[in-house]
């Protein structure tokens, strides 16, 4: 399996991995991992969850090999259309993963506003309906991020996207995902959570019934514990559904 979502200390303003501690792991095994660190232009605090892709690049090009590529998280925007595309242009990385974490002026995961007076029914629509039109802003990256995200962090007592809820909006997302030629990423975050997990079946099942044959597979790791974390799962999830794991290298679909 490729670990295709990290994050580390250096680059990440909220990852306590540190780069030379990742490379002693993923040499004791048999993972392959990809760096991913954050690029989010619209955080409203300009010294966080953004970096300087030329240090970037000078300080973990030489780590870069058979088990290790260098990529990156980019933050969907509105407002930086123009600056996102000219980051993927000027830089040389193995792969984009792409996430939605600003729906409008609001980081979902951190902005308790974005939830006042909504229903779950009704923040979780806006989420998924917001990321069909952030896809189509930014036209050359390689793989969608927990598309959930938005269930991490809501304040509702039961947080759990659930299947039947969504399906619209899910199979307008997936379909868009699928017609763009991106990759839909299985986020291993929260495959501990039962609900999660049996969720996740019917998320994936949708997914190959709309023309889905390959998944990225990302534990979005800010610790090092949590590398890899939950891929026994995945892989569970991945074979019961039929989907082939691949992970990018040069900005090319690598299969496994």
């Amino acid at each position: 399996m490729v670990d295709s979502h990290i994050h580390t200390k250096e680059f990440s303003c909220d990852s306590m991995i540190k780069i030379n501690e990742m490379v002693n792991e993923i040499n004791k095994s048999n993972l392959k991992v990809i760096i991913t660190e954050h690029m989010d232009l619209d955080y409203g605090d300009k010294d966080k969850f953004v970096f300087n892709t030329k240090e970037y690049f000078n300080k973990y090009d030489n780590y870069r090999g058979d088990n290790l590529f260098l990529g990156i998280e980019l933050g969907l925007s509105k407002n930086f259309i123009l600056e996102n595309k000219k980051i993927i242009d000027e830089n040389y990385f193995d792969y984009v993963l792409a996430s939605a974490h600003f729906i409008g002026t609001f980081d979902v995961g951190s902005d308790p506003e974005f939830y006042m007076g909504k229903s779950k029914s009704y923040a979780y629509r806006e989420y998924l309906i917001e990321s069909c039109t952030l896809i189509d802003l930014l036209q050359d990256f390689d793989s969608f991020a927990h598309f959930d995200y938005v269930s991490r962090y809501s304040p509702y007592e039961d947080k759990e996207m659930y299947f039947e809820d969504f399906k619209e909006e899910l199979s307008n997302l997936f379909t868009k995902i699928v017609n763009r030629g991106i990759v839909l990423e299985l986020n291993t975050k929260r495959l501990t959570n039962e609900k999660t997990f049996n969720e996740y079946i019917k998320f994936f099942n949708l997914y190959k019934e709309l023309g889905g044959r390959y998944v990225t597979t990302g534990s979005d790791a800010h610790y090092l514990k949590n590398i890899g974390f939950n891929f026994n799962l995945a892989c569970d999830i991945i074979e019961r559904i039929g989907l082939k794991p691949v992970y990018f290298k040069n900005r090319k679909i690598t299969y496994i």
